[in-house]
């Protein structure tokens, strides 16, 4: 079997290599992306759930066992949110990363609730007890989930937009 001659060679091991680069600026600017989406977010909580013992007192649960990772208080950072349930600092941070991430996510994207409570079936961020919804998401992250979802239904129509 005959060898490809040298400039198709020296052309696919320039062209992967400029893929190889291209690709990995992509996900670093990705990765930096949701870094600062994480510091925003973590911005948010402090405003409504402050850390209770900030002064180096301890604070027990008020329940007794944090409802996210089922175990006791231990002398962990504990945070209160608005209806009241405290949980572990790292615990909360982990439900509103995860509820965010779902929220914005344009396949889960839905209405803002009403009233401040939780539609059913919608990945807004909420309580993980009561379901009273969580102010954590800035404007602009909303702003670029309905931008990234138009863009999307744009560029890839429906089967139905396509039938008529």
């Amino acid at each position: 079997m005959a060898s490809m001659p040298f400039p198709i060679q020296a052309g696919m091991v320039v062209g992967g290599m400029v893929f190889l680069v291209v690709w990995r600026l992509g996900v670093r600017r990705a990765w930096r992306r949701e870094r600062e989406r994480e510091r925003r977010m973590l911005l948010h909580l402090d405003k409504f759930a402050p850390l209770l013992d900030e002064d180096g007192s301890e604070v027990e649960l008020a329940d007794g066992d944090c409802c996210i990772c089922l175990s006791g208080g231990g002398g962990k950072p504990v945070r209160k949110i608005l209806c009241g349930h405290s949980f572990h600092a790292r615990c909360l941070e982990r439900w509103v990363q995860y509820s965010v991430e779902r929220y914005l996510d344009i396949r889960s994207f839905v209405r803002s609730p009403p009233s401040g409570f939780l539609v059913p079936g919608s990945a807004w961020p909420s309580c993980p007890l009561c379901k009273k919804v969580l102010p954590v998401i800035d404007e602009a992250d909303i702003k670029e989930a309905v931008s990234a979802a138009i863009h999307f239904h744009s560029a890839y129509p429906t089967r139905i937009a396509l039938l008529h």
